[in-house]
């Protein structure tokens, strides 16, 4: 549930969710990139199931990037590590 919203509430009153709903007409799945009201950028996915309605979720972009960014440090060090093992003979020998 929408911070600002209640059970009930028709999302397209708002107006920061404008193009957002536009996808949701036109496309059956898709992610989209929009800033809040509060001028947070945020990563939206959506899927229109079959009975009409639209499941969605968003993360702040910043949240999301910042696992991606951990992901690849991670395996930028395992990277290295194995390099290292195999290029020197050993682990930092």
């Amino acid at each position: 549930m929408h911070k600002n919203l209640e059970t009930g509430d028709n999302i397209s009153n708002y107006g920061e969710y404008t193009e957002l709903m536009k996808s949701w007409e036109n496309e059956e799945t898709a992610f989209n990139e929009y800033v809040s009201s509060d001028g947070v950028k945020v990563v939206s996915a959506h899927k229109k199931l079959s009975n009409g309605w639209v499941t969605a979720a968003s993360i702040p972009e910043n949240e999301l990037l910042a696992v991606v960014r951990n992901v690849l440090f991670t395996i930028a060090g395992v990277a290295t590590a194995i390099i290292d093992y195999f290029h020197v003979g050993g682990f930092f020998c």
